[in-house]
């Protein structure tokens, strides 16, 4: 099903909308008749289950739902309209019929008759009817000021209210009369944080941590502010509450001053200035140096530290800010960055009284492309750096998103993906099946990809019209071509992806193929092509051929490209950077980052006196996935620039979500891999030598 329409809670529907399209940022919302009612298009399953999760004004989706107002049509009109609606539209299972009424009745229409009609309809189709706990629910609204009715299969709790009653403030063990309602809170920190990602919702004043507990609660990395020591402790107290007793790991509640410098330039200074990368678009003050890899970030070690919203506002995957402007483009390709650095160190120095001693850079993905960028065009910046699943080939990256794209949605119908579900499971276990064994551990991990000798030619071929365990001509073609290198007119555009997280829904599921729909990271591609490379929002990726595609991203790689692999200047000042990536990076190929440090190591033999590759295996994109995805960067990158300790061997540890270490291996310097001694346990990294 395609088109959605989402009802918002009544409260206050302008909220509500501005909410919806905070958390969907990349979906289209189009108001209806009633104000409580809009078209969505563009979200997928998966988005729009995070949407009703997370929303405080959202009621449900209506998928294909039908609108329509009851001054162009009688109710016998109406119904045969509806029958027509559900012979498209069968569902399988037990079905049962859900009405409600906002903003008063509708004079001339029973809504209670209506519901009994449909039910009727539905039965005299065969559908099993189940009013206790069915399995689908027609959803029917009547919306009295603008005399109209909403029909169709809802996704979601309908009419149910947001769950705050039990959290409001006067519940809370610390309470404050001016406490937010909870709804509230909930509705500012989406408005605020956009959806669900990796980015930290940070709240300077918390008092009693009202968005704190929203935000926690949501899902998102917290943290509070208080300069009061008995509101810290009194947040502390009514987020371990809100949580059950027991406050999450990535939920924080910490006294500063929100006013005052502290919060960046800490009065206990290490002597150190650290800058933090950001992912995406930025679009936002983003610092990943707050929380990075294993172990305190860098306000806890004592680091002065800054961030940058590289020159524009937006949400992390819009880039019509881009669009024929030069200026903003080369402030996101690599301006903002240097130009934050100077400034950055510049306030330190008056501050302290004395300039840093050491100044550093780390960052992933967008930010690990920044980290390239400056070892490239600004190597004075930085003394040591770290370049996580860095974007470094933005064009690169982007056209083999395309090409992807191009297989996947050849009609156009960005709804109907090529790939299933059922392909993606096939894919992810078949490989591991043969592959997973290989490296002396059956643990669900691919040590190095590479070594798998599977090849999309072995999956079973559908025969005639089955679809089950099997794939279709059209299917393989598309999973060919994500692991494929994209060739054009014989030059290589970029590296294909390795095996890993095909059948993770959080892998491929989640940020490739998009089952459900068109992925962010697709239209994040198709964005990019359209604002930046040909300054036109309605190009279309599918009648595009790579033909000249040199000659088309040669203005913007000029900008965004740090593809370079002259490092001599950084060399001679003795700077050191780390790069590493998860070999099931959904997002950007970890092939693309092993293809750079290749070739950097070919044109120099003493590249180890500067940089180091680490490749963890079954990561995913900046982390996460089924394996180890966390290593104290801070600490490596620092020891190799001033004690001169280059990092040989590290550990990365895997959380559970309670925030305890369930399982550590060594992370060994490419292209040494970690082997398993063939004894001990295969969760401790001590059975494990790097060779």
């Amino acid at each position: 099903m395609g088109d959605m329409v989402a009802c918002l809670r009544g409260w206050h529907p302008g909220l509500a909308y501005a909410e919806l399209a905070a958390l969907l940022p990349q979906s289209t919302l189009t108001p209806e008749i009633a104000e409580r009612w809009c078209r969505v298009d563009g979200a997928a399953h998966g988005q729009r289950i995070e949407a009703l999760n997370v929303a405080s004004g959202l009621q449900c989706f209506l998928l294909d739902g039908v609108v329509q107002s009851t001054n162009e049509t009688s109710p016998e009109a109406w119904l045969e309209n509806m029958h027509a609606y559900l012979k498209s539209h069968p569902v399988d299972g037990t079905v049962a019929v859900r009405a409600w009424k906002q903003g008063g009745k509708i004079p001339g229409w029973s809504l209670s008759k209506l519901s009994g009609r449909l039910g009727g309809l539905l039965h005299d189709m065969g559908s099993d009817i189940d009013l206790t706990n069915p399995d689908h629910t027609l959803a029917l609204i009547a919306d009295g000021p603008s005399a109209a009715l909403a029909c169709g299969w809802m996704e979601g709790d309908g009419q149910a209210a947001f769950s705050n009653g039990e959290r409001r403030a006067g519940e809370r063990p610390f309470f404050k009369p001016v406490s937010l309602d909870p709804m509230l809170a909930r509705l500012a920190v989406n408005l605020a944080a956009g959806p669900l990602d990796e980015r930290p919702v940070i709240d300077p004043m918390t008092g009693t941590g009202g968005f704190l507990i929203e935000a926690s609660l949501s899902g998102r990395t917290a943290m509070g502010i208080d300069i009061h020591s008995e509101m810290v402790q009194g947040a502390r107290a009514n987020l371990e509450w809100a949580h059950g007793g027991d406050a999450p790991s990535n939920a924080a509640v910490k006294r500063g001053d929100a006013t005052r410098l502290e919060d960046i330039l800490p009065n206990d200074w290490n002597g150190r200035f650290m800058m933090g990368g950001g992912g995406a678009y930025v679009g936002s003050i983003q610092n990943q140096a707050l929380a990075y890899g294993s172990g305190p970030g860098a306000l806890e070690r004592g680091y002065a530290t800054v961030g940058t919203d590289t020159g524009h506002v937006s949400s992390y995957v819009d880039g019509s800010w881009a669009l024929n402007n030069i200026e903003r483009q080369e402030n996101f390709g690599h301006r903002a960055v240097h130009l934050t650095a100077v400034t950055a160190k510049s306030i330190i120095e008056r501050y302290y009284s004395r300039a840093p001693e050491y100044s550093y850079f780390v960052g992933c993905s967008r930010g690990g492309g920044q980290a390239m960028m400056e070892t490239q065009r600004y190597p004075e910046d930085f003394d040591g750096l770290v370049a996580g699943a860095p974007a470094y080939d933005w064009p690169g990256f982007r056209a083999g998103q395309i090409r992807t794209i191009q297989k996947m949605f050849p009609d156009g119908d960005t709804s109907n993906p090529i790939l299933t579900k059922a392909n993606l499971e096939l894919l992810g276990t078949t490989i591991l099946g043969a592959c997973d064994a290989l490296d002396g551990v059956v643990d669900g991990i691919l040590t190095d990809p590479r070594e798998c000798p599977f090849e999309p030619d072995d999956l079973p071929k559908c025969q005639g019209n089955a679809e089950v365990d099997c794939v279709t001509a059209e299917q393989l073609t598309a999973i060919k071509a994500i692991y494929d290198e994209p060739i054009i007119n014989g030059r290589r555009i970029f590296a294909g992806f390795p095996y890993g997280g095909e059948h993770n829904p959080n892998g491929w599921e989640r940020s490739m193929v998009g089952p459900d729909g068109l992925s962010p990271s697709s239209k994040f591609a198709i964005d990019f092509y359209q604002n930046f490379v040909f300054s036109d929002p309605h190009w279309d990726y599918r009648g595009y051929d790579f033909a000249n595609w040199k000659q088309d991203i040669a203005k913007v790689s000029a900008m965004l490209d740090a593809a370079s692999t002259d490092l001599s200047e950084f060399k001679k000042r003795n700077g050191k950077i780390i790069f590493w990536t998860g070999w099931s990076d959904h997002l950007i190929t970890a092939l693309g980052t092993v293809d750079y440090y290749d070739k950097l190591t070919s044109v120099d033999t003493e590249v180890n006196q500067y940089s180091r590759l680490y490749m963890l295996p079954g990561m995913f994109h900046c982390g996460g996935g089924p394996a180890p995805d966390r290593a104290d960067w801070l600490e490596a990158i620092r020891a190799w620039v001033e004690d001169g300790k280059a990092p040989e061997r590290l550990v990365s540890q895997q959380l559970d979500q309670n925030g305890r270490i369930i399982r550590t291996r060594p992370i060994c310097p490419y292209p040494q891999t970690a082997s398993y001694k063939g004894a001990g346990d295969p969760n401790d990294e001590s059975s494990f030598i790097c060779k």
